[in-house]
């Protein structure tokens, strides 16, 4: 089985680089995303800690991802898809700045007032204005993986765009312990053009919730509203519907 190059869903929403450095330790996995000015990839190697990283990829290939092995050879009737954003430091383990794109090292974000101490994990990032390529028609381009053989946990179909609810949550309050929060597994959380965390999601069970932060008036910070509006989308919801 290939490791090293990027996996796809087979729905051809989300975008893994994996490289393969030899151990669980030294092996990376990044996940490419977009908001409303930039892409960016950020480092989700402790997703696989728990199975390791060749029974991460396992899964994921039992799950229908498919791996290509070489950054734009993902070809069907030699009818290459659009240029995938990359850094070409990403690939070769680099951490230097390259181009447009701009490396972020992780680290620890201390506690304040109203949230706890938090780590970030590294990134790398591309305003898309000035970016070579981007992701626009990747969807369409993307060839569907072969038929899975093996048993596999059943994949649920994709659902009909659904409005999202809302809650507003205090300012001194955990998001943990918000009632509308609570029940719908990992909270996500978004921040504002100042750093601070003022938006959480959370979706399970054909419901989904953004709650916004007492503080934060909306319509305030379009880019972070995009974000979300952006992250919603994959979950099969609009904030707006």
């Amino acid at each position: 089985m290939n490791k090293t190059g990027f996996w796809v869903n087979a729905d051809n929403t989300r975008v893994l680089w994996a490289r393969d450095n030899g151990s669980d330790k030294r092996s990376e996995l990044w996940e490419l995303s977009e908001d409303f000015d930039s892409y960016s990839w950020d480092d989700v190697s402790r997703e696989f800690r728990e199975y390791g990283f060749a029974g991460y990829l396992a899964i994921l290939s039992f799950q229908g991802w498919s791996c290509v092995p070489q950054p734009n050879g993902f070809t069907k009737n030699t009818s290459e898809m659009p240029k995938l954003p990359y850094p070409g430091g990403m690939l070769s383990g680099g951490t230097a700045d390259e181009g447009a794109w701009h490396y972020m090292p992780s680290r620890m974000v201390d506690a304040t007032c109203d949230s706890e101490a938090e780590f970030w994990p590294a990134r790398w990032v591309c305003n898309k204005a000035e970016c070579v390529d981007d992701i626009r028609d990747m969807p369409d381009h993307f060839e569907e993986p072969e038929p899975v053989t093996a048993e596999i946990p059943e994949i649920p179909p994709k659902i009909n765009t659904k409005a999202v609810s809302y809650a507003t949550l205090p300012d001194l309050m955990p998001a943990k312990d918000c009632p509308e929060l609570q029940g719908l597994g990992k909270i996500r959380h978004f921040r504002n053009s100042a750093g601070r965390k003022v938006a959480y999601v959370a979706s399970a069970d054909g419901k989904c919730v953004v709650a916004y932060r007492a503080r934060y008036e909306r319509g305030s910070d379009k880019q972070l509203e995009a974000s979300i509006k952006a992250f919603v989308s994959k979950l099969g919801f609009d904030l707006t519907a």
